[in-house]
């Protein structure tokens, strides 16, 4: 087994086919490591031979440890039956003077006979790769909250519109046996189209709500499965997660829109740590002396700056953002129209440099 990095696979290669392997391994932006069968290291890529150290001599400057840590992971590769692999590596990058955590992809190429010839790695920086992550996350979320905002909107105009056109649909009704032969051909074309916008109505109408039908679902159910989505873009911001869930009844309303409330006050609460901290969810069933009914209580809070004085009295109103042009300013309205619309209320008290605590109270009944 080769403990020195070399590139004999260079010089047994043909002129052309050297020149072309070079330029391709010159061109890519990320380290490229290739082992034969064994896991010895045939070639490298010039990324590569600055992470470790192949034209430097000597074991200093943290090289020897990178070229350790390395030969590990590919010799425990190749000797595996895995064709492909996704595994973290920890490596000392000489420029930076730090670790860079990089997520190495390799894959084994077969000879004619089936057997593996060449190991082929990929270093790619776990760093760039969460950021990555974690803004195409934020767009979903955005999308999400433009789409339930445009959809209530689009229910709301609907409510408004219907009364008024179930008033004109009654009206056209009673000219029925009053019109005049001549004037037929209006009155049809009037009952053809309020007929077709009364459809349109309440097609928006069902839209909107059946996006939202009511049912029963377990609220720890929705919590955990909301945290697991969250789960890496959480822990590569450095939040911890304290998780404290009661025993809880059966809540009717739509798991759906809590889905989309934890979701909203998730990452608000991620976004107001940047550099990370704690995030507390905790649950808790409280029972009327009075009868069987009760009340579930939902509380996120976080560690984060905190919400300005300022914002906090329309912080629940349409287009209100802490965010700047990252956010839409529709999130927390969104929240608030869920929880009245499942018969609650939400509070939120906030501390600036210390964090933000939001409260939600829904009433559960005996005949949930």
């Amino acid at each position: 087994m080769a403990s020195r990095l070399t590139n004999p696979g260079v010089d047994s290669a043909s002129s052309p086919d050297r020149d072309r392997l070079s330029l391709v391994l010159e061109n890519l932006g990320d380290p490229v490591i290739v082992t034969d069968h064994t896991g010895s290291i045939t070639l490298l890529g010039p990324i590569s031979r600055k992470l470790f150290g192949a034209d430097r001599p000597g074991s200093a400057d943290g090289f020897a440890s990178n070229r350790t840590r390395l030969q590990r992971y590919l010799t425990t590769f190749a000797s595996s039956v895995l064709e492909q692999q996704d595994k973290a590596i920890s490596v000392y990058d000489p420029e930076l003077h730090l670790e860079v955590q990089y997520s190495a992809h390799s894959s084994k190429i077969y000879d004619g006979n089936g057997r593996c010839a060449h190991t082929v790695t990929v270093l790619k920086d776990a760093a760039s790769s969460n950021e990555a992550e974690r803004l195409h996350l934020q767009r979903r979320m955005m999308e999400m909250e433009k789409f339930a905002a445009t959809g209530k909107l689009a229910g709301t105009i609907a409510h408004e519109i219907n009364n008024p056109m179930e008033a004109i649909k009654n009206a056209v009704y009673l000219l029925k046996d009053r019109v005049d032969p001549g004037s037929r051909p209006i009155y049809e074309a009037l009952k053809s189209e309020t007929d077709r916008v009364t459809r349109i109505v309440r097609q928006m109408l069902g839209l909107y709500r059946n996006a939202g039908a009511f049912g029963s679902f377990d609220l720890n159910g929705v919590i955990e499965d909301t945290l697991a989505l969250f789960s890496r873009p959480l822990q590569n911001s450095k939040v911890v997660v304290d998780k404290r869930l009661g025993n809880l009844p059966t809540i009717k309303g739509s798991a759906d829109q809590f889905r989309q409330l934890l979701s909203n006050l998730v990452v608000n609460a991620a976004d107001s740590m940047p550099s990370g901290g704690k995030m507390t969810i905790r649950t808790r069933y409280i029972r009327s002396r009075q009868s069987d009914d009760g009340q579930c209580t939902l509380i996120v809070a976080d560690t984060g700056g905190g919400i300005p004085p300022e914002v906090r009295p329309t912080i629940f109103d349409p287009f209100v953002s802490t965010k700047g042009e990252k956010g839409t300013g529709l999130g927390l309205w969104i929240v608030k129209g869920i929880v009245e619309g499942h018969g609650g209320r939400i509070l939120v008290r906030s501390s600036m440099g210390r964090g933000t605590i939001f409260k939600i109270i829904i009433p559960v009944s005996k005949n949930n």
